[in-house]
């Protein structure tokens, strides 16, 4: 057992000058697609942080709230994938590739896995309490409906519209999820092995 783990240890430890990736571009073309990976991040980050500042309603309910606050860790991890890129070379060994352009694309594929989740549970919130959230301002609708109180019915106007541009954030953020996808498979996905 003791063996296994020494030569585990010494494998691990070897340099991995033979397993290199090799991008089909040069250096400028690189660095504007690092720039690119860079302002795909960011403009995801403003999404997140864009989205949770709305204030509406559903933020104050756990099952929303909880995959809002995880959405922030492969934002992260994008990040500090899409920087690693932007410092090394066109030609990667693969534990650039690892820490660089794989946590980019893993990243990439949580983010778009957990914004539909966060617009759907949004969607199902939306569903569950419309009869207090599109409440009409002036209050005709208020006998209506059942759960909605006369005077609560501007703000819940409010709210609802809140939660309408909540949902469109994370909508949207799906989709630039999905452009990313197309740009990554599109300049990223061919680069050669040296051998």
């Amino acid at each position: 057992m003791l063996s296994r783990y020494k030569n585990w240890v010494k494998s691990a430890e070897r340099p991995d000058e033979a397993d290199f990736l090799v991008l089909p571009f040069g250096v400028a073309e690189k660095r504007r697609k690092a720039v690119l990976n860079i302002t795909f991040c960011i403009l995801l980050l403003f999404l997140q942080i864009f989205g949770g500042s709305l204030n509406q309603s559903s933020s104050r309910t756990a099952w929303i709230f909880y995959p809002y606050v995880i959405l922030f860790l492969p934002i992260a991890y994008f990040f500090s994938g899409a920087l690693f890129f932007f410092k090394v070379s066109e030609s990667l060994s693969r534990k650039e590739w690892e820490k660089s352009l794989a946590r980019c694309k893993h990243s990439g594929i949580a983010l778009l896995v957990l914004s539909a989740l966060n617009a759907v549970l949004e969607l199902v919130y939306i569903i569950l309490n419309r009869g207090a959230l599109f409440a009409s301002a002036s209050g005709a609708l208020s006998g209506a409906l059942p759960g909605v109180k006369a005077g609560e019915t501007l703000a819940g106007g409010i709210s609802g519209l809140m939660d309408i541009i909540y949902l469109a954030v994370f909508i949207f953020m799906s989709l630039v999820c999905l452009l990313y996808g197309i740009f990554f498979d599109r300049n990223f996905s061919r680069a050669k092995p040296v051998l």
